[in-house]
């Protein structure tokens, strides 16, 4: 009778790793793709935090996968997917906030050239002209600020399809353009 149990629980184990090898290979591969260096070098560590996070799941799974409780199997295995489906939506969160902040650093540029040009044609001696600006320089500041400060999933335009999920942030992540890297 112990032995017909034991059986069963061997097969529903091996197919239960037979369905479930394919789902760990391919979390596996989708977290290949996140460019960890890339964050670490802007001076975001969120991004490595949590795929250290799903690696650590998917360890964590490639061992209940040798075990011959099958339950336990599919919990872990499901448990790194969403692991690895968090390192993927914090890596797309913080790459379009990092893109934001060098769009406003080309935008900085921009006007940079054009008070240059201003100069040069006096236009500078316009109070209209200077207080114009004035507010482009304040605009572009203070959405440098609030883009560095930024909680994932604030800005619609760092928000995904899965807004349940969320990059955890923390107060070492410094990206580029953020005025303590300056």
């Amino acid at each position: 009778m112990l032995s017909q149990k034991l059986l069963e629980m061997k097969r529903a184990m091996d197919e239960a790793r037979k369905q479930y090898q394919g789902a760990l290979d391919t979390a596996a591969e989708r977290l290949t793709v996140i460019p960890v260096d890339q964050f670490i070098i802007a001076g975001i560590v969120a991004v490595k935090d949590a795929v250290s996070e799903a690696r650590d799941m998917l360890y964590k799974a490639q061992k209940a996968m040798q075990e011959i409780d099958a339950e336990a199997m599919v919990a872990a295995v499901n448990a790194a997917s969403a692991a690895v489906e968090a390192a993927l939506i914090c890596a797309e969160q913080e790459s379009q906030r990092v893109q934001a902040i060098s769009e406003l650093d080309q935008d900085e540029q921009a006007l940079d050239l054009i008070e240059h040009s201003a100069q040069e044609l006096a236009l500078l001696d316009s109070e209209q002209f200077t207080a114009s600006l004035k507010v482009a320089r304040d605009s572009i500041g203070t959405a440098g600020i609030k883009l560095a400060t930024l909680e994932p999933g604030e800005a619609k335009s760092f928000s995904l399809e899965r807004k349940d999920q969320q990059c955890p942030r923390r107060s070492t992540d410094r990206p580029m353009g953020h005025p303590d890297m300056l």
